[in-house]
């Protein structure tokens, strides 16, 4: 998901690069990528690595935010493309 590719590219530092593929695949229906979200378990949901999701959830990582503070990613993660199976009447896999 986003995050994944939000952590790669920072960690890749300016050495990979997001490119917009959605011409390359004329007529695939998709949806754009998120810049931002909020992580859900058990116990609720969480928009930001704040300092008490910090000390209560060990298994919450500030990686899994678009940033710590809970603003949107700097990356252009909307050039991510997001397939749903009902979109395209393919099914799920």
């Amino acid at each position: 998901d986003e995050a994944v590719v939000a952590e790669l590219l920072t960690l890749s530092e300016g050495s990979l690069t997001l490119i917009d593929a959605s011409a390359e695949v004329p007529g695939l229906k998709y949806v754009p990528g998120m810049r931002k979200w909020q992580l859900k378990d058990d116990d609720g949901w969480y928009g930001s690595y704040e300092p008490e999701v910090r000390r209560m959830k060990e298994n919450i990582l500030p990686s899994m935010f678009p940033t710590p503070t809970g603003d949107p990613s700097p990356h252009p993660l909307e050039r991510c493309m997001r397939f749903l199976p009902h979109h395209s009447d393919t099914g799920g896999f």
